[in-house]
């Protein structure tokens, strides 16, 4: 969405999907997602198959696990790019954030360990919900209702953008990007 906007080619977009942004974006999204459903996928194959890392869970469940954080993640991203449809600074702001995001997640340093106030920051990233369900199913082997929880926060960051897409729609037809 960024580069449509970058290079006045929204209206096009736009047009193109019948003015509909629920379609602008399928049409946009559609091929990444199935991509990095699949490059998901195929990473915990070859963590769990050839690589034997242990896995004591549901399989459905990492599958649905991984599927929804693809979502959430693209649902971010749109969110961001809806905040500030600049390309270049939604841009920095995901880089921010991203970074946040590995080390909040509890990949590096575990949460419990760190300060109260940046424990409640972890909430606000996807990494650390799907962690969360990586742990619950892969190490624990819990059922679903331990990680309910996770799946739910991960479904309202694919619903977050819908709050601001008005205001990306605004944008697109705008099309008022800076250049210099």
């Amino acid at each position: 969405m960024g580069t449509e906007l970058k290079y006045k080619t929204s209206r096009k977009w736009l047009v193109l999907a019948d003015k509909s942004m629920l379609k602008a974006l399928i049409g946009k999204l559609l091929p990444y997602t199935i991509i990095f459903i699949l490059l998901g996928l195929l990473g915990n194959v070859i963590l769990f198959r050839y690589l034997e890392f242990p896995f004591i869970g549901s399989t459905w469940q990492m599958v649905l696990g991984v599927i929804l954080f693809v979502l959430a993640q693209q649902g971010l991203g749109l969110f961001l790019i809806s905040t500030l449809p600049v390309l270049r600074d939604s841009l920095t702001l995901t880089a921010i954030f991203g970074t946040l995001a590995i080390s909040f997640s509890g990949l590096t340093f575990p949460i419990e360990g760190m300060l109260t106030g940046i424990q409640a920051w972890s909430v606000v990233f996807p990494l650390r919900h799907y962690f969360l369900i990586y742990v619950s199913q892969a190490l624990t082997g819990a059922g679903i209702a331990a990680s309910w929880a996770s799946y739910l926060a991960l479904i309202a960051f694919v619903l977050l953008p819908f709050t601001l897409m008005f205001r990306l729609k605004k944008a697109l037809v705008r099309q008022n990007y800076k250049l210099d």
